[in-house]
């Protein structure tokens, strides 16, 4: 779910023209701020951005990592609405 969460953030950016490297949630994030760009991340991306990035490398390899399969869930439906509604529509 990270990379889902990683690769929506990059592809929304790219589309306004914004290249952006890294794994890091918050300054995947940021950088659009910086640059003016508003991809319009849902709330729960933003609130949960910490946890979600840990899930890239502890999950990778720490694989007795346990993320609970509503968070799992939930982060997977946040992005489809997200990716759904384009660069509009209400926030989660």
């Amino acid at each position: 779910m990270q990379q889902a969460v990683e690769k929506t953030i990059k592809l929304k950016a790219d589309m306004e023209g914004l290249v952006l490297w890294g794994h890091d949630i918050d300054v995947l994030l940021k950088r659009c701020e910086d640059a003016g760009i508003d991809i319009e991340p849902p709330s729960y991306i933003r609130e949960k951005a910490d946890a979600i990035t840990r899930w890239e490398a502890e999950c990778r390899y720490y694989p007795i990592t346990v993320v609970r399969k509503d968070s799992i869930k939930k982060t997977y439906d946040v992005i489809v609405d997200w990716l759904s509604r384009g660069k509009t529509g209400n926030d989660l």
